[in-house]
């Protein structure tokens, strides 16, 4: 089960199949508002892109 799965309902529908994007990491959270993704830091960088 995927963690936005656990954390928000395995019903819980994002709006799009994570399986198409497996570049995106899955940082989603009970306490948040909704599910929450982000990309991963590009080569050389520390910063990372927040997709809410």
């Amino acid at each position: 089960m995927k963690l936005y799965e656990q954390e928000f309902n395995e019903n819980f529908d994002i709006g799009f199949d994570l399986e198409d994007h497996p570049y995106l990491i899955d940082k989603s959270w009970h306490n948040d508002q909704c599910p929450s993704f982000y990309f991963p830091p590009v080569s050389g960088s520390d910063s990372y892109t927040q997709i809410n």
